[in-house]
């Protein structure tokens, strides 16, 4: 039947619950709801407040096979579009690493839908939605080889460089007229480690992709303050310069160093390194767990902000047991430190203006870091083959603030690392890192 069929492909045992969803189709309003079943959440939210997203692995009843499902509250706004509409765009115009998109569509009823009160101040509107993806990756943290999670972030990268080209175009030749859309992008605004997933077709080709478009907003919205989150993000992995200055315009560079906040964070956690672990603890707490003000805004990003203004010495003090690694985040920080006016990019200005004003253009655009990173994963051989993920020890005093920046009203607090359980068959890679 079909509980035991679900049990089979799900890797369940019979104490385990099941549940059965409806999801339904948000462009054919007709159809008929689609059935999946799954058991226990990958991943839930486990706070009162926020959009109460659950995650899961699913048996496709009509497929017969397993799939990604996300149970959340969508925000209802006009600047905003279902995540579900994003990923049928996309595959309309074949653009390479996005998740296969299956269905997602509101739940009916007014029972899945929020609804305001006078004399309560400004409101958001909820929508219940679930979203179904063909997809399902592995953590970025479960990496078999620090090749094949580089890999994945180029990819995830290649995403985000893709996607916002391809709005871009979509939507200035839709109203051709409005001159100022052929320079609109799409700001993703949570490139965070959870966002990022290893994926491997029948092939065995590695690849990665970046998912979480739901929240996702035309750069005109953002910079004209009409946006309908105001700051949003994985503190860990938020640009300096927006956690300094919070009321700052979100900027392309602020995506292209959050990738490389992900880079570094995977690597000192994940990868050897001769450092102690107190030493590691403390510099973990300056980089990416800094915060200090009044907790509704917080404020942090000096000790990323000196990090990167240090270019590759703050890299070498990590002592990467990787050569591979320290050779790629070197200059990724040289070259990113430009941006806050490293002491490299002032003497350079000194020396030679175009020259320098050309090394701080280039880091509006994806393909400085797209350019090494790809050249860093040419040569696949000089990799270490079996360099899996091991979590590095790390001598904590108290637990980080680990939040998720969303709206005043929407903070969140969600770990930058899920531990998923996956199916038997999905989850080979993830054995074999077992020491």
């Amino acid at each position: 039947d079909e509980a035991a069929l679900a049990r089979h492909n799900l890797g369940a045992d019979e104490s385990e619950a099941l549940y059965k969803f409806a999801v339904y189709d948000d462009i054919n309003f007709d159809a008929e709801p689609i059935y999946f079943i799954a058991g226990r959440p990958i991943e839930s939210h486990a706070y009162p407040t926020g959009r109460a997203t659950r995650c899961f692995i699913v048996y496709h009843l009509a497929d017969n096979r397993n799939v990604f499902m996300k149970d959340t509250w969508r925000i209802v706004a006009p600047d905003l579009v279902a995540e579900g509409r994003i990923y049928e765009r996309l595959h309309k115009a074949e653009i390479p690493h996005i998740a296969e998109f299956i269905l997602a569509g509101d739940i009916p009823g007014p029972a899945h839908k929020t609804v305001s009160k006078p004399g309560f101040g400004l409101q958001r509107q909820y929508q219940h939605y679930r979203f179904v993806l063909g997809t399902i990756g592995r953590p970025l943290t479960s990496f078999c080889s620090s090749w094949e999670m580089v890999n994945a972030v180029k990819d995830a990268l290649i995403d985000m460089h893709l996607f916002c080209r391809y709005i871009c175009d979509s939507e200035s030749n839709y109203t051709a007229h409005q001159q100022a859309f052929e320079k609109l992008q799409i700001m993703h605004q949570d490139i965070s480690v959870g966002n990022i997933l290893i994926t491997e077709d029948i092939n065995g080709h590695l690849g990665g992709i970046l998912i979480d478009w739901d929240l996702c907003q035309l750069v005109d919205n953002l910079t004209k303050g009409s946006g309908s989150v105001e700051r949003t993000g994985t503190w860990q992995f938020i640009s300096a310069k927006l956690l300094l200055d919070p009321a700052a315009p979100r900027t392309v560079t602020d995506e292209l160093e959050s990738f490389l906040h992900v880079l570094m964070w995977v690597t000192i956690m994940f990868t050897p390194t001769a450092m102690s672990p107190v030493r590691l603890a403390l510099i973990l707490r300056l980089r990416y767990e800094e915060v200090w003000g009044d907790p509704e805004k917080p404020m942090g990003g000096l000790g990323k902000r000196t990090a990167i203004e240090g270019g590759m010495t703050s890299v070498k003090v990590f002592k990467l047991a990787s050569t591979n690694l320290d050779e790629l985040l070197s200059p990724l920080y040289s070259s990113l430190g430009a941006w806050y006016g490293s002491e490299l990019y002032f003497m350079l200005l000194e020396e030679d203006p175009p020259v320098a004003q050309t090394m701080l253009d280039r880091l509006r655009d994806h393909n400085w870091m797209l350019d090494l990173i790809t050249k860093a994963l040419q040569d696949r051989d000089a990799w270490p083959a079996d360099n899996y993920a091991q979590l590095n020890s790390v001598y904590k005093e108290r637990e980080g603030p680990n939040r998720k920046q969303k709206s005043e009203c929407e903070l969140e607090n969600n770990r930058p690392v899920q531990r998923v359980r996956l199916p038997p068959d999905q989850d080979s890679c993830a054995r074999a890192s077992l020491p």
